[in-house]
């Protein structure tokens, strides 16, 4: 779901100072219990959408910083993801911070409160409201106390209070924890095959709690780590669900049966998993029996799902890229074309391997496959490329007939595209201004080589 945009206001008080920003305000308040002053600093940020692409939006991003006694300043990073909506932060008195966020019809306060013991904010409780968009003028609503786990600002630390997880948590650490410890999950845990239960079942509670972000963090982690663990992509897709990320949460279902199929255990699927994922459930079961590993899923058009690419890699270590096409009348998925040349997917790489590289980035299918790459930028920032390479049949093969590339300034969107039509062996260049603004006179030319590349074929490298 796109990000709409945010609308932010905050409660002023007579020893607030405010000054102009180019997104909203920097707000110096007391937060806390102390004499010093604290802040809020709303800036002009990116989120990212369920087609992985990053939309300009405004205010998405917000960071508190408040400042103690001690002369230690803590900050931490808010992502407002508020659907149409509205986000405030207010003081109140014992050292409690709100933050209240909703959209049309719901509002909702967080309730936070400072731990000495761990120098931390932790969520204290939670109310929700319902039928209105500001809690102060009415509806109806309910409040939860958090006391099995307690979350911080933001949501990566968790208090544990809960005797059971307590236990879990023991396993995690290697050694026995009798009272609220605080688990930074994004701390650099060694997984090992004796806890990753109790990791994965941390995560579990963590959601049952309402702790998604951190369960999310925690789960993920989990199928990096061990990729094959298919009750993880369960757990996790049911907190994508919660989050609202559908494309998402398709995807963990699509590994979780992928891998309990391989591993024999299909009969003890949830019926609700084949529901949710209708033909696809049946494809996914048949690739379970011919590869090893599902890496890499992406969803051509996204509103209907009627294509899909994936990469798939055999036993053999061999990594395949799978082109599916959804048909109407039988109500299935068939492979419309395979390749093993093309790049590896991103999960693929390890850090050291993420320089500048191009990967496949979009797929789209409406009578002609379209597949698309961008380049990922790790080193380089001055650059962009988009390539798109058009398919289609031809005696019964799927072969390359047309192709559109652009070489861009990212700072400017200054550029060179080039229109390549493989079946006339002609090709058009020109310059382009503002990403898609032509300058100037096209220049024509025709291909050394005019045979069509099928699919199966197909080199990224070789045609650029």
């Amino acid at each position: 779901m796109k990000l709409k945009k945010l609308l932010l206001t905050v409660l002023l008080s007579s020893n607030v100072y405010a000054t102009s920003t180019p997104c909203g305000i920097i707000k110096t308040l007391h937060l806390d219990n102390d004499t010093i002053l604290d802040k809020i600093v709303c800036d002009e940020g990116e989120e990212e959408t369920e087609q992985n692409e990053f939309e300009e939006s405004d205010c998405v991003a917000c960071s508190c910083t408040f400042s103690h006694s001690q002369g230690n300043d803590r900050k931490y990073i808010l992502y407002m993801e508020s659907y149409l909506g509205f986000t405030k932060y207010k003081e109140t008195p014992k050292d409690v911070f709100v933050k209240e966020s909703g959209y049309w019809g719901y509002a909702q306060h967080d309730y936070y409160k400072y731990e000495p013991q761990y120098q931390e904010w932790f969520s204290e409780s939670v109310e929700h409201f319902y039928d209105t968009m500001n809690a102060e003028t009415g509806g109806t609503g309910d409040s939860q106390e958090l006391i099995k786990i307690r979350w911080n600002l933001d949501q990566t630390k968790l208090l544990i209070e809960d005797k059971k997880i307590l236990k879990e948590l023991s396993r995690v650490l290697g050694y026995r924890v009798k009272k609220g410890t605080l688990l930074d999950v994004n701390k650099e845990y060694k997984l090992t095959p004796k806890n990753i239960e109790a990791y994965n079942n941390i995560a579990y509670y963590a959601n049952e709690y309402g702790a998604n972000m951190a369960s999310k963090s925690m789960l993920e982690r989990i199928v990096k780590e061990f990729p094959t663990r298919a009750v993880a992509y369960y757990t996790l897709a049911t907190v994508y669900g919660e989050l609202t990320q559908p494309y998402n949460e398709k995807r963990a279902y699509m590994k979780y049966v992928f891998y309990m199929t391989a591993q024999g255990k299909e009969t003890k699927i949830p019926k609700i998993v084949k529901k949710q994922l209708g033909a696809l459930y049946a494809m996914v079961q048949g690739l379970a029996k011919t590869y090893a590993y599902l890496t890499f899923v992406k969803w051509g058009k996204l509103e209907e799902i009627k294509s899909l690419a994936l990469f798939a890699e055999s036993k053999k270590g061999k990594t395949k890229l799978l082109i599916y096409r959804y048909d109407e009348k039988l109500k299935k998925y068939d492979l419309v074309g395979a390749n093993e040349k093309l790049p590896v997917s991103y999960e693929h790489l390890s850090h050291e391997e993420k320089g500048d590289i191009s990967i496949l980035s979009h797929i789209t299918f409406d009578g002609a496959l379209w597949l698309e790459f961008s380049q990922i930028n790790f080193h380089t920032i001055f650059r962009g490329i988009d390539n798109q390479y058009k398919f289609q049949y031809y005696d019964d093969k799927m072969k390359l007939i047309g192709a559109e590339l652009f070489d861009y300034r990212r700072a400017t969107g200054e550029g060179y595209r080039k229109s390549i039509n493989y079946l006339s062996g002609k090709k058009e260049s020109y310059e382009v201004e503002e990403m898609d603004k032509r300058v100037g006179k096209a220049t024509w030319g025709k291909l050394k080589e005019s045979k069509l590349i099928e699919l199966e074929e197909f080199l990224y490298e070789v045609v650029y």
